[in-house]
């Protein structure tokens, strides 16, 4: 008896695939592909690379030449008098430098565009993954849950048989069928849950879909191998702080345009006189930058501008070195909690089981004692399929670790 409890356990753990073999098949990469494809936060932030391209545009764009009509001669005094009618076509060029900055200015507002996407993708691909374990540690609970309730069928049908032999009492069946009913409830639970979690990860996949799915990629345990200084010797190539330290350089060039607004822009014209039909008038004029009051306060503005940008890029610096160090803390925890279960909790469990259905076999123990092992063998298993669980967030809010923060 006990060698067909333990072949069967076995062979439900090595089977679940087939159990669910009319559900679709759903990998994680299937999982994140459809999300990068289809999440609304993605699809904005790349019209948002559209939009940053159309501002650059504008910025390097050069000022549109002018129609320019003049009547000269109006007024009473004057109508015995020829008029002057001229045509020409005005220009304003601009001091050298001022629309390279702007353009600069445009290149880096694309740039952000380009971080804050790469920002968008990597937080979408963090949340996909943590709701696809979560599906997927729902899918390996019922498929455990299962395999316990064929234990506790088979501990009844033991105890029913030596009930029948009048070696044990019908209270030993009773606190099987109690037991059984239990996980039958826990079952349900576990099946509502899992249809949450498959709607959830619908959401964050951004697909409307009612049908279950078969979540291919295992829910297993790898250590991990980057250490915590590597993952700091990467923090310069997080999004936000990319996006930060081009913002911080989109100041300071904003500064540098502001100041020369000083310099006067240059406008140049050519005019056609009706009177002198063969001959051309020509214009020249600049801007008078009289008035400093407006530049000083553009200026005084830039500068805090860029002051405020330093600010801002270093203390985000700090906080994702902080979300890392605690990211990188609790998940070697976790990782230290499953070699617990690994090396010596798991298999004492199993032994224990074992021996149990053995002794109430043949009598060298009573049901109260079985049933307490089996409890045991139940949470421990299940502690330790949420832990492996717990683990695969972990690594997945490590690698955005400080970029949602705002």
């Amino acid at each position: 008896m006990t060698k067909r409890i333990l072949i069967l356990v076995a062979f439900l753990s090595l089977t679940i695939s087939s159990v669910c073999a009319e559900e679709r098949g759903l990998t994680l990469e299937d999982a994140l592909s459809l999300a990068l494809k289809n999440s609304p936060e993605i699809l904005r932030a790349q019209r948002e690379i559209d939009a940053s391209r159309g501002r650059r545009l504008q910025l390097e764009a050069i000022p549109n030449p002018e129609f320019v009509f003049s009547d000269e001669g109006l007024g009473k005094s004057a109508g015995h008098e020829e008029k002057e009618i001229s045509l020409g076509i005005g220009q304003t060029i601009e001091f050298p430098g001022k629309r390279a900055l702007r353009g600069k200015i445009g290149k880096y507002g694309e740039e952000l565009a380009f971080a804050a996407l790469e920002r968008i993708r990597r937080i979408v691909s963090s949340r996909v993954e943590k709701a696809y374990f979560k599906a997927a540690y729902s899918q390996k609970a019922i498929a455990s849950l299962e395999s316990v309730l064929e234990i506790l069928k088979q501990y009844i049908d033991l105890a029913t048989e030596r009930y029948r032999n009048g070696q044990v009492s019908y209270l030993d069946v009773i606190r099987g069928k109690v037991e059984y009913l239990k996980v039958r409830n826990e079952l349900l639970e576990a099946k509502r849950e899992m249809k949450e979690s498959t709607i959830s990860l619908n959401l964050v996949m951004g697909v409307e879909d009612a049908e279950p799915y078969l979540f291919l990629t295992e829910l297993s345990f790898t250590p991990l191998e980057k250490t915590l200084d590597e993952f700091k010797r990467e923090i310069e190539k997080s999004p936000s702080l990319i996006i930060l330290q081009t913002a911080k350089r989109q100041t300071e060039t904003g500064l540098e345009l502001s100041k020369k607004a000083r310099f006067p822009d240059l406008r140049l014209g050519l005019f056609y006189p009706s009177l002198r039909t063969g001959a051309w008038g020509f214009e020249v004029g600049l801007t008078l930058p009289v008035w400093q009051k407006g530049l000083k306060g553009e200026i005084l503005e830039r500068e805090a501008e860029n002051t405020m940008s330093q600010i801002s890029l270093e203390a985000k610096k700090k906080r994702i070195e902080r979300s890392l160090e605690r990211a990188f803390s609790d998940l070697k925890v976790i990782e230290e909690q499953i070699r617990i279960f690994e090396d010596s909790l798991l298999a004492e469990i199993d032994d224990a089981l074992r021996m149990g259905i053995t002794n109430y076999q043949y009598g060298k123990t009573d049901s109260l004692s079985l049933l307490d092992v089996y409890r045991s063998y139940k949470e421990t298993k299940q502690e330790f399929l949420k832990t492996i669980f717990h683990h695969r967030v972990a690594i997945a809010e490590l690698q955005v670790a400080g970029e949602e923060e705002e």
